[in-house]
């Protein structure tokens, strides 16, 4: 990655210039950016360093809801087990205690 000293901070796109050329070099398919990228970067308009940030913030809010969807479904499937869970231990005892019942009531015909 970059390892030039931060520079300064855009305030519409409220990114280190810094960090908008890691994104363009990770996006050229860079290892590391150098002073073309930082060019690249400087030429960019305000408009088009806005944009380019939205568009990763929209990324970031698909990934929440999609982190949000997932931890909601992990809930869920816990709670099922849970249930099932509950459920084997039930028909685990249940034959000993319909046996029980069983042995009980015969031994009253007796």
């Amino acid at each position: 990655m970059c390892s030039s000293a931060p520079l300064p901070t855009l305030p519409l796109a409220r990114v280190s210039l810094s960090e908008m050329a890691k994104k363009a070099a990770r996006i050229q398919g860079a290892k590391s950016c150098d002073s073309q990228t930082l060019a690249t970067v400087y030429v960019w308009s305000v408009d088009f360093l806005a944009s380019f940030h939205d568009a990763n913030g929209v990324d970031v809010q698909f990934g929440f809801s999609d982190l949000q969807r997932t931890n909601l479904e992990l809930d869920s499937y816990k709670e099922k087990i849970k249930e099932n869970q509950e459920k084997i231990k039930l028909n685990k005892q249940l034959p000993y205690l319909v046996g029980n019942i069983v042995e009980i009531l015969e031994m009253k015909r007796r």
